[in-house]
């Protein structure tokens, strides 16, 4: 008997940096999800992503996308929650404030 592969959420999914995760993860045999504010980003269209999960830029609300990735890891069953590039090296309190954002957490 084989584990399971993990499931595995890229922080984003428009720049050449995550392209180059998802092919490096996928050909390994790995299925990726993506968060990202674009519907069409460039990450969309291999086909080692199994979903994009929508969330606002990180740089423009880092509350909302924090409460966007956590929905998506808890919602999915998420193992391994990584970023691509630096775009998202930005700090991101916890807990974010309710008001902050719509989605907010329970």
């Amino acid at each position: 008997m084989t584990a399971a592969k993990p499931k595995i959420l890229l922080s984003e999914g428009s720049s050449l940096s995550s392209r180059e995760a998802i092919t490096a993860l996928g050909l390994a045999g790995q299925r990726v999800d993506l968060l990202s504010s674009d519907p069409l980003c460039l990450g969309r269209f291999s086909r080692f992503v199994r979903r994009v999960h929508r969330a606002p830029a990180a740089g423009a609300d880092p509350d909302c996308y924090l409460a966007a990735a956590i929905e998506a890891v808890k919602s999915h069953h998420i193992d391994i929650s990584t970023r691509c590039c630096r775009c998202t090296n930005r700090p991101i309190y916890w807990p974010p404030p309710a008001s902050a954002c719509p989605l907010a957490l329970e």
